[in-house]
C-alpha cells in the first residue's frame, strides 16, 4: 500500500504506526487538493480521494479526526462529480457528509462547518437528481449552521451566504418571492462582513445572482443594474481559485446579457463576449468549466446576431457549443444547456440561409438535450417545447406529417406536466393550438379542432397573471391575444377579436426591452387588420399601417425578421387600399371567401373578360399600393433563395401586384405578379402539402391575367391554370375540406376556356364532385351546387340541372340553421332568393315534377321553419343544455369556413335560367 500511496515508510523492517500512516496520507491527500484547484489537473484530485479514503480505512472508530476525514473526503468527491459528473461520487459525498454529521457531537466547534458541509452535497444532489426534498433539508441544514455560530466568527459570511444560496434554489423551484428576498437580504450582510477579498468576491458573485433571479421575475430595472455592479465588484478582486473566477467572469457576462435583453443596447453586448472570453481563457484547459463558459459564449453570440445579423457569429456560437459537448462526458449535466444552445444556433442559422443540413443538426442536438435532461426536472418541458419548434421547422420545410405529429405530441407532454402558474404555459398553450389547428387545415380531422379550441378556451379564458413574472407578462398578453384570434377563426365570435385587441394592447403596454415591443407592436398590427378584416372599419386599418411602420423603423436594416416586418406593413397597406376602393361587405352573412392562411391568399381576382371595373380609385389608394409594392419586393431581395419563408413572401408580392395591376389594368404588373406566384412555386418542394395553394395562387394570377382583354382569344394562360388545378387536385386528399374549392375553381377555369364544348363533361363532373365534398364549407358546397345546375341548364342537359338543382336546395338549411343569429340568417336566403324556383324549373323540363314539388317544398320548409322563426334556433336547446348548444355554434362556424386556404375564382358571366 505504501508503495500505491506515496513514498517507502521511513520505519524500515517494523511495522508502521496507523497514526503516522494516517497523518501522512491526509496531509498529501490536502496538498494534493490544493494542487488541484490551482491546475485544474484532475489526476491530483483522484489522488487526493484515494489518500483520503485509505486514511479512512486505518482510523478507528470513535477517533476525533473521523469527523473532518468523513467532512473532507466528502469535499473532495464532491468537487470530483463536479468535474467529472460522474453520479457515483455524488452519492458517496452524501453518505460522507451525513457520516460527519452524525458523529460530531452538538457542541463541537465543528459543528456548524459539517452541517454546512452536508447542505452543499444534498443541494448538489437536488440538481442534479431533481429531489427537492434535498433542497429543503439543505435550507434547514444552512439555517443551523448559522444557529450554531457567533457573527465574530471568521464564517459568518460565508454561512449566511449558503443560506441565500439555498433559498435562491429553492425560489426557482417554488417561485415565492419571499424566499429570493431574504436570500438577497442574506446576501448583502454576507458581503458587509466578509473582509478576505477572495471570498468577498464569491459573495458579490452570490449577490449578484439573487438580483438577476428577482430582476427576471419582476423585471425592475434596478435589480439588473445592482447585478451588473455586484458582479463588477467580484470582477476586480483577487481569486486564486480558477473556478472561482471562471464563475465571477460568467456572472457578470450573464448580467450584462440581461440589460442588453431589456434595453436593447448593444454596448451591453459587447462586454458580456468579452468577459466570456476572459472566462475560457481563465477556464484552461478545465473541461467542465470549458463547458460553461462556451454555452454561454454561444448565447451571447447567437444574442448579438439577432440583433446585427452577423452570421460569423451564428458559426462561432456553433463552433461554441460543438467544443463544450466534446470537452464533457457522455453523463455530464453540462451536456444538456450546451445541446441546447447549439439547437438554438443551428435553428436560427438555418431560418436564415434555408441549409437543411443546419435544420438535420439542430434537431439532433434538441433530441439530445431532451434524452438527457430529467423528465421531473422543469427544464425537461422546456426541452420538450424547444424540440417541438424545430420539428414544425422540418414540417414546413419537408411537409413531412410525421415531424408535425410529434412536434404536438411533445408539446402536449409539456402543457400537461407544467405548473399552472409557470411562465411559459401560456405560450406553449398557444403553440400546441396553433399546430392542432394547422394539422387540422392539412388533414381536416375534427378531433384536431376540437383539441385546439379547448386549449384556446383554456388560455384565452385566462385573465389571472400575478404569478406571471414581469418580464413575461407581455409574452403572456401576446398569447392570450393569438389564442383570441384563432378561437375567433374557429368559433366566429366577434367579442374574441375586440379582446385580442384588448390583449395585444396589454402586451405592448407592458413590454419592456426593444425587442418586445418590437414584437408586441407587431402582434398588434396583425390583430387590428384581421378585425378589419372581419368588421372593415377604417379606424383599425389605420392604426394597424401606423403599428406596423413604426415596428419596421424599430428594426435595422440586419435584423433577422426584417423581411417579415417590411411584408406586414406591405400588406397592411394594400388593405387600406382595398378598403378605400372597395367599400367593406361581408360576404354570405360573415363568411370571407379568402383563405385564412396568414399573407398567402387574398381574395381571388376574376377570369372574368375586360378590365376590371375600378371602384372609388383614389390617389391615397395608389399611394398605399406602390409603398406596398416596393416593400414587398424589398423584403423578398433580402431573403436568400433558400430562406424558410421565401415562398409566402413572393406569394405576398403576387398579391400586391395584382391589385395594382387590377386597378391600373398594368400589363407589366401582371406579368410581374405571375412571375411571383411561379417563383413561390418553384420554392416549394414537390408533395409538400402547401404546395396546392401555391399552385391554386398561380392559375389565380393567370386567370387574372388573361380577364384584362389584351390576350382575349388566347387561352393559353387558361391552359396552364387548368393544368395546375389538376395539379393541386391529384397532391389533395379527397376528403380534405380544400378539395372543394379546388374543384370550383377548376370549372370556373374550364367554364371561361370552354368555346366549343370540349370541356363541358369535366365542368360538370367538377361541380358535382365539389357540392358533393362533405367536410367542405357549406357555402362552398352550396355555389357549386347552384354552379353544376346552371352549367347543366346551359349546356343542354337538363338532368344533370335538375339535379344539381336539387343538391343545392338541400343544402340550404346547413347554410340557413347553424344556431347563427336571425340577421344573418336573413342575408343568407336574401342571397340565395329564387334557388327553389329555378331548380323547380330544371326539374318539370324534364318531367319530374315529384322532385320539382321536394324542392319547392324544401324551399317552403326552409323560409317558414327557420327565416321566420321568432326564437333562435338553438335557444331552446342553449337553455337546457348550453354546452350542447355551443358545441353545436361552433361547428356551425367551422363548416361555414373551413379555413380555406385556397380562394374560389369568380365564375363567368351567365343569364338567367
Amino acid at each position: 500500500m505504501n508503495d500505491r500511496l506515496g513514498k517507502p515508510s521511513p520505519f524500515r523492517g517494523r511495522p508502521e504506526p496507523r497514526a503516522f500512516r494516517r497523518a501522512r496520507w491526509v496531509a498529501r491527500a490536502l496538498a494534493a487538493h490544493e494542487r488541484y484547484t490551482e491546475t485544474g489537473d484532475v489526476r491530483r484530485l483522484h489522488e487526493a480521494v484515494r489518500l483520503l479514503w485509505a486514511a479512512r480505512l486505518v482510523t478507528p472508530r470513535g477517533h476525533t479526526d473521523r469527523t473532518a476525514l468523513f467532512n473532507n473526503l466528502s469535499v473532495m468527491l464532491l468537487a470530483r462529480f463536479a468535474h467529472l459528473g460522474h453520479r457515483r461520487d455524488l452519492w458517496r459525498a452524501v453518505r460522507c457528509a451525513e457520516t460527519a454529521v452524525r458523529i460530531t457531537p452538538a457542541a463541537d466547534k465543528d459543528r456548524a462547518a459539517v452541517l454546512a458541509g452536508l447542505a452543499a452535497v444534498l443541494e448538489a444532489r437536488a440538481e442534479r437528481d431533481g429531489l427537492f426534498d434535498d433542497q429543503l433539508r439543505a435550507v434547514v441544514l444552512s439555517r443551523e449552521a448559522l444557529a450554531a455560530t457567533s457573527p465574530d466568527d471568521p464564517q459568518w459570511a460565508g454561512y449566511l451566504s449558503d443560506l441565500g444560496t439555498a433559498l435562491q434554489r429553492c425560489f426557482l423551484r417554488t417561485g415565492r418571492l419571499d424566499h429570493l428576498d431574504e436570500a438577497i437580504r442574506l446576501g448583502g450582510d454576507a458581503v458587509a462582513a466578509e473582509q478576505d477579498d477572495a471570498r468577498q468576491a464569491v459573495l458579490w458573485a452570490n449577490q449578484s445572482n439573487a438580483l438577476r433571479l428577482r430582476y427576471e421575475h419582476l423585471g425592475d430595472l434596478a435589480d439588473i443594474d445592482g447585478a451588473i455592479d455586484a458582479a463588477e465588484y467580484a470582477a476586480v478582486l483577487e481569486t486564486p481559485d480558477i473556478a472561482t473566477r471562471v464563475a465571477l467572469l460568467t456572472n457578470s457576462a450573464a448580467a450584462y446579457r440581461l440589460r442588453f435583453d431589456r434595453l436593447g443596447d448593444l454596448r451591453d453586448l459587447g462586454p458580456a463576449v468579452d468577459l466570456y472570453g476572459a472566462a475560457l481563457r481563465a477556464a484552461g484547459t478545465n473541461p467542465a468549466l470549458r463547458t460553461a463558459v462556451l454555452t454561454g459564449l454561444a448565447g451571447a453570440l447567437t444574442d448579438r446576431f439577432e440583433t446585427n445579423g452577423d452570421l460569423d457569429d451564428l458559426d462561432n456560437a456553433a463552433g461554441a457549443c460543438r467544443r463544450a459537448l466534446a470537452g464533457v462526458g457522455p453523463d455530464d449535466p453540462l451536456r444538456v444547456p450546451a445541446a441546447t444552445a447549439l439547437a438554438s444556433a443551428l435553428r436560427a442559422r438555418y431560418r436564415t440561409t434555408g441549409a437543411g443540413t443546419d435544420l438535420t443538426a439542430a434537431l439532433e442536438a434538441g433530441r439530445t438535450a431532451l434524452s438527457e435532461s430529467r423528465p421531473d426536472q422543469p427544464e425537461h418541458s422546456v426541452h420538450r417545447a424547444n424540440l417541438a419548434n424545430i420539428l414544425y421547422d422540418h414540417f414546413e420545410h419537408a411537409g413531412d406529417f410525421a415531424a408535425l405529429d410529434e412536434a404536438i405530441a411533445l408539446l402536449s407532454c409539456a402543457v400537461d406536466t407544467l405548473p399552472e402558474d409557470h411562465p411559459g404555459l401560456f405560450r406553449h398553450q398557444n403553440n400546441l393550438a396553433s399546430l392542432l389547428q394547422t394539422r387540422f387545415e392539412h388533414k381536416g380531422q375534427v378531433t384536431d379542432l376540437h383539441d385546439a379550441l379547448f386549449v384556446l378556451d383554456s388560455l384565452a379564458d385566462a385573465s389571472d397573471t400575478a404569478k406571471i413574472p414581469r418580464r413575461d407578462r407581455p409574452r403572456q398578453a401576446a398569447a392570450r391575444a393569438d389564442a383570441l384570434v384563432t378561437r375567433h377563426l374557429l368559433k366566429g365570435d366577434l367579442a374574441d377579436l375586440d379582446h385580442a385587441v384588448d390583449s395585444a394592447r396589454a402586451a405592448v403596454a407592458t413590454a419592456l426591452s426593444p425587442s418586445d415591443v418590437a414584437s408586441c407592436r407587431g402582434g398588434l398590427a396583425a390583430v387590428l387588420q384581421t378585425r378589419h378584416d372581419r368588421r372593415g372599419e377604417r379606424g383599425d386599418i389605420d392604426e394597424a399601417v401606423e403599428h406596423a411602420r413604426a415596428v419596421l423603423t424599430m428594426t435595422a436594416e440586419s435584423h433577422v425578421a426584417r423581411a417579415e416586418r417590411l411584408s406586414q406593413l406591405g400588406l397592411a397597406l394594400l388593405a387600406r387600399s382595398e378598403h378605400v376602393r372597395q367599400p367593406y361587405e361581408d360576404p354570405l352573412g360573415g363568411h370571407p371567401e379568402s383563405g385564412t392562411a396568414a399573407n398567402v391568399f387574398q381574395t381571388a381576382r376574376g377570369c372574368q373578360e375586360g378590365p376590371v371595373r375600378e371602384q372609388g380609385r383614389s390617389a391615397d389608394a395608389e399611394a398605399d399600393l406602390d409603398e406596398a409594392i416596393e416593400l414587398v419586393r424589398a423584403a423578398v431581395r433580402g431573403t436568400d433563395s433558400h430562406r424558410p419563408g421565401r415562398a409566402g413572401l413572393l406569394s405576398n408580392l403576387s398579391i400586391v401586384l395584382l391589385a395594382r395591376g387590377d386597378l391600373t389594368v398594368g400589363q407589366a404588373d401582371l406579368d410581374a405578379a405571375v412571375s411571383a406566384a411561379q417563383q413561390a412555386v418553384d420554392a416549394i418542394p414537390l408533395r409538400h402539402p402547401d404546395r396546392p395553394k401555391y399552385l391554386s395562387n398561380l392559375a389565380n394570377a393567370l386567370c387574372s391575367r388573361h380577364g384584362q382583354g389584351r390576350r382575349k382569344g388566347h387561352t393559353a394562360d387558361l391552359d396552364t391554370a387548368v393544368g395546375l388545378l389538376r395539379e393541386a387536385l391529384a397532391e389533395r386528399d379527397p376528403a380534405h375540406p380544400e378539395q372543394a374549392t379546388l374543384l370550383s375553381n377548376l370549372a370556373a377555369v374550364l367554364r371561361h376556356r370552354d368555346r366549343d364544348g370540349v370541356d363541358r363533361t369535366e365542368i360538370v363532373e367538377a361541380l358535382r364532385g365539389a357540392a358533393g365534398t362533405r367536410n367542405a364549407a357549406g357555402w362552398v358546397r352550396l355555389r357549386a351546387a347552384d354552379a353544376w345546375a346552371d352549367q347543366a341548364w346551359w349546356t343542354g342537359e337538363p338532368e344533370e340541372a335538375a339535379s344539381g338543382g336539387l343538391a343545392a336546395v338541400r343544402l340550404l338549411p346547413e347554410l340557413a340553421w347553424h344556431g347563427v343569429d336571425r340577421i344573418t340568417r336573413e342575408r343568407h336566403l336574401r342571397a340565395w332568393s329564387g334557388l327553389s324556383s329555378r331548380a323547380a324549373a330544371a326539374a318539370l323540363a324534364v318531367g319530374r315534377p315529384e322532385t320539382a314539388v321536394e324542392v319547392l317544398e324544401l324551399g317552403r320548409a326552409v323560409l317558414w321553419t327557420q327565416f321566420l322563426q321568432q326564437t333562435e334556433p338553438l335557444d331552446e336547446l342553449a337553455e337546457a343544455y348550453p354546452e350542447m348548444a355551443a358545441a353545436l355554434r361552433v361547428v356551425r362556424h367551422q363548416l361555414d369556413s373551413s379555413h380555406n386556404r385556397v380562394p374560389l375564382l369568380t365564375e363567368p358571366p351567365s343569364g338567367p335560367v
